[in-house]
């Protein structure tokens, strides 16, 4: 990038068109903001550029979020969920797991904090609006989308995911709220991560299952998620509230998990957790609707192994 970059002046792309001569003038224009999406420190002067492009794709993200195309069966390279191919075709991934796996560092150290009112602070001091939203939120969905896809999870570092759902499920264990806009498409940071997680255990084909599943186990990842779903009942944030539920149903279907399972029916810190939560979140919203217990029938499978 030269000097110039700094005075480069972004504008805000439309979702993809039908293939033809627009389509090869707007894919032109794509690949030409994704290439700003390079190895930087997030804190750093040059991050303006990142988030700046980043907010530039926000409409073809979203579009591409809302897509109905089936990602369990189909290629990326098949469907037109051009971020994402252009993504991992560049190698560019890495950056985008880079700059969600610093946040989470940052946030884990306390430089980078949440305040009540679920703002982002540095050293005490707010964060630029336009940077908080592309640290929380448009960074994490674009992280997030690219997990839908089988390529990604066969390609990126399993050591890195686990750490940082790890992390932010910790911190989101004592507040998930942020005073955040968000579109129903997209992600925060904390039901990014979590969503990741759960795209990792669908597709265990393309992992290196042995590694995951050990790690998950070391990080006590089953009971953070516990933790963080109390937590986001609190503070009614459903989102992260129903990706965590979906992700402990994942890992409890897989058989993979069986040893790590029978280990937690006999640790009580672990069961007294589950019990509350079946008390707190499972039971009242079966209550609320019988329709709900399709939601949660691994959940309450797993519940009768712990007799809670």
């Amino acid at each position: 990038m030269s000097k110039g970059d700094n005075l480069v002046k972004f504008f805000t792309l439309p979702s993809h068109p039908p293939p033809g001569p627009t389509f090869s003038d707007w894919f032109k224009s794509l690949t030409t903001v994704l290439n700003y999406f390079i190895q930087v420190d997030i804190l750093s002067s040059d991050f303006q550029k990142v988030t700046s492009a980043i907010n530039s794709i926000k409409n073809e993200v979203i579009y591409e979020c809302e897509s109905k195309a089936d990602r369990s069966t189909s290629s990326v390279y098949d469907r037109s969920d051009y971020v994402v191919r252009e993504l991992l075709r560049t190698t560019r991934i890495n950056n985008i797991l880079q700059y969600v796996r610093d946040t989470s560092a940052l946030l884990a150290s306390g430089k980078l904090t949440i305040n009540d009112n679920g703002k982002l602070l540095l050293s005490d001091k707010l964060v630029d609006p336009q940077l908080a939203h592309a640290l929380l939120v448009e960074i994490p969905t674009v992280l997030a989308l690219c997990f839908t896809a089988q390529e990604t999870i066969g390609t990126i570092s399993i050591s890195d995911v686990i750490k940082i759902s790890s992390e932010l499920l910790t911190i989101g264990a004592k507040r998930v709220t942020l005073d955040v806009e968000l579109d129903p498409a997209q992600q925060t940071i904390f039901s990014a991560v979590i969503l990741m997680l759960t795209c990792c255990l669908d597709n265990l084909k393309v992992l290196n299952t042995t590694l995951f599943f050990s790690m998950f186990e070391d990080e006590k990842i089953f009971q953070k998620l516990i933790e963080f779903t109390l937590q986001a009942n609190t503070e009614n944030q459903q989102l992260p509230l129903n990706n965590a539920i979906t992700c402990m149903s994942a890992y409890i279907q897989s058989s993979q998990s069986e040893p790590d399972r029978k280990k937690l029916e006999s640790n009580p810190e672990f069961v007294t957790l589950y019990r509350k939560m079946m008390d707190e979140v499972i039971n009242p919203k079966l209550k609320e609707s019988r329709s709900n217990r399709s939601q949660f029938r691994s959940i309450l499978f797993f519940s009768r192994s712990l007799r809670v």
